[in-house]
């Protein structure tokens, strides 16, 4: 069963130490098992046993290749003492120019695990200041510095002003709102995407907009009131964005109250899409009319 052998990696790994001899099925597990979490949980297992599991360091090394299993080989390797190898060879990926994109993407991921953590947000930055870099870079440095400032990594937070000042590239906007809010900065984030409400681009506008309401683990911090007066100027672009915006009014419901006569302006528009998105919105501003 599959979970059988997931919850069995991760009682071995909660052991710890003493669990020394359970290493060799577990480096099988994560060899041969066709469940992923079971591989995964295997993997970091490994790590929790620590020193006893230095047989296994060349497979978890292996292991950084894969996509699957980069970030528990990363964490687990540190945690054996090859943090620094785990590193290097996930740093030499990353700069691979040659490598697939999808690749340095999982090793930027990896990064966030092992090694010198400073070093590890210098390339992050300087991947989301670099226009050029392939998305699924960008998407995976600003992705990967937000979980460190989640995981309360204080170098991280060094990131802010790069996050910020590119917020305006889709690559970065995708998950930039959310790695703001990680990294503690939701403030200046809220005011950032405030001015991008207006960006000529309805695409930019429209994850600004979701950026605003989605950014605290997937809700409107309450910060996200200060945008109001923006959004509500938004609606008056009948474009893509619109729905977006809409949905970003209801989600923060009472504080956004002074939107409702902009909304119920919507009320009379022929497309019936627009007028249920706007129903919507209300209901969530306004439960109690």
């Amino acid at each position: 069963d599959d979970y059988v052998r997931m919850y069995a990696a991760e009682a071995l790994g909660q052991i710890g130490s003493e669990a020394a001899a359970a290493v060799p099925a577990l480096v099988l597990v994560m060899q041969k098992d066709s469940y992923g979490t079971a591989r995964s949980q295997a993997a970091l297992a490994l790590g929790h046993i620590g020193a006893g599991a230095r047989s296994a360091v060349p497979v978890l090394m292996e292991a950084l290749s894969d996509k699957t299993l980069v970030e528990a080989a990363a964490a687990s390797l540190e945690r054996i003492g090859e943090g620094p190898a785990a590193a290097k060879r996930l740093t030499s990926v990353v700069k691979d120019a040659t490598a697939r994109p999808e690749a340095r993407g999982a090793a930027i991921m990896g990064l966030k695990r092992a090694g010198d953590r400073k070093e590890a947000v210098a390339l992050m930055i300087s991947i989301v200041e670099d226009k050029a870099a392939a998305a699924e870079l960008r998407k995976a440095a600003t992705l990967a510095v937000g979980h460190m400032g989640f995981d309360r990594v204080e170098e991280a937070k060094t990131a802010v002003p790069a996050l910020l000042a590119n917020l305006d590239q889709k690559d970065v906007l995708h998950s930039g709102p959310w790695s703001l809010w990680a990294l503690g900065a939701t403030e200046p984030a809220v005011a950032r995407l405030t001015e991008l409400l207006r960006h000529r681009d309805p695409q930019v506008r429209a994850e600004a907009a979701s950026g605003l309401v989605h950014m605290a683990g997937g809700n409107a911090p309450p910060e996200a009131k200060a945008a109001v007066p923006a959004l509500i100027e938004a609606l008056k672009a009948k474009d893509d964005a619109r729905t977006a915006v809409i949905s970003a009014l209801g989600e923060i419901g009472p504080d956004a109250k002074e939107a409702l006569p902009a909304l119920m302006a919507l009320l009379t528009e022929d497309d019936q899409w627009t007028r249920d998105r706007v129903n919507d919105a209300i209901k969530k501003i306004a439960p109690n009319p």
